[in-house]
């Protein structure tokens, strides 16, 4: 099991060949593997989890208001990781929560063997330095797109973000998950879907939607 979280974490952590021997033991401790069903709750907002790498699906990072309103914080992909104590919201106050969106595989790495490893090791400390500032532009500017940018603009372009990355005009989703993702209301979402099918841009069915004509939608963008 070492062996492959070993092999796993070398080709992700450009400091891990300046390590130790008793460093990297340190790590590979302090590291665990899970899978996570489609819907599952990943981190309920209590505590640092630690550095997250998707091994494989899709995991969505979000926080919630007062209000019970959610907003999403980051999407990640496989491939991709993330230090939840670098998200700007974990010192607002504000929980942040991670749902796996479809099954996913990940590596965690908990909080404290990352704690110890930055202590010793510069070079550690600059990745997740690094990590921190490239998380903080990604929420920040979600944040602005969420102040400045108009709900149908913002739905129109997940929508297509989503086709893109898929390579398909079917798109497998819930007005529930768009609401999350774009941070507005159900009813909002609805009525804009509504809208966009009426003008012959889309067509929608039980949980899917199907791109009509997708310039007519990127002229709303």
């Amino acid at each position: 099991m070492n062996d492959t979280r070993a092999e796993y974490l070398c080709g992700r952590l450009d400091f891990w060949d300046s390590l130790s021997e008793r460093q990297q033991s340190r790590l590979l401790d302090g590291t665990t593997i899970s899978r996570y069903k489609k819907g599952s709750v990943i981190h309920n907002g209590v505590g640092d989890l630690g550095l997250i790498f998707v091994r494989r699906g899709r995991v969505c990072v979000y926080t919630v208001s007062e209000e019970g309103r959610e907003f999403v914080l980051l999407r990640l992909f496989a491939g991709d990781c993330c230090a939840l104590a670098s998200l700007p919201m974990e010192n607002t106050g504000f929980p942040v929560l991670i749902n796996a969106e479809t099954e996913a595989d990940l590596m965690i790495i908990d909080s404290q063997a990352i704690k110890d490893i930055c202590k010793t090791s510069i070079k550690a400390e600059s990745f997740l330095r690094q990590l921190t500032m490239r998380h903080f532009c990604d929420v920040v500017s979600n944040m602005q797109n969420m102040l400045q940018v108009s709900a149908e603009r913002r739905i129109v372009a997940y929508i297509c973000r989503e086709s893109d990355r898929m390579g398909t005009a079917r798109i497998r989703t819930t007005h529930e998950q768009i609401a999350r993702h774009v941070g507005t209301a159900r009813e909002v979402v609805s009525r804009t879907l509504g809208r966009l099918a009426s003008s012959g841009a889309l067509e929608l069915e039980r949980g899917v939607i199907i791109i009509r004509d997708k310039s007519k939608l990127r002229k709303l963008m």
